[in-house]
């Protein structure tokens, strides 16, 4: 399943993919504007229920270890409950070393152009024209 992992600020975003205390590696931060519903409430434990999902099995780490042995974490299950609920993402608590725990993460499952737009106002992004 095709996910897009989204923090709502830049020092989450670096804390996330720095999180394995590993040197940091190439990174590049982009901003978006969107316009996307439902989504989901992981920060809320009456939600998570409701899924029969907890915070703890939420920020549990453990998904590399399924993935490298070929399975399905169980996180990656609750994903798919919530998109066939007809939720087109997540916004969930950030687990990584010393977040603050107001920080989060958006993760998208269903997205379309039209919902979600790159700013790139002064065209850094788009490839440079041929010498």
């Amino acid at each position: 399943m095709a996910a897009l992992y989204c923090t709502l600020d830049p020092v989450t975003a670096v804390r996330e993919v720095s999180q394995i205390g590993q040197p940091l590696q190439p990174t590049i931060l982009v901003s978006f504007e969107a316009d996307i519903a439902p989504v989901f409430d992981g920060a809320n434990p009456a939600e998570l229920d409701r899924f029969a999902m907890t915070a703890e099995a939420l920020a549990a780490n453990d998904w590399r270890v399924h993935m490298a042995a070929g399975q399905e974490a169980p996180t990656q299950r609750f994903a798919r409950r919530l998109l066939g609920a007809g939720f087109a993402g997540m916004l969930a608590p950030s687990y990584a070393r010393l977040a603050p725990p107001q920080a989060r993460n958006l993760i998208l499952w269903r997205w379309t152009p039209d919902r979600l737009r790159l700013i790139d106002d002064e065209a850094r992004l788009r490839p440079a024209p041929p010498p």
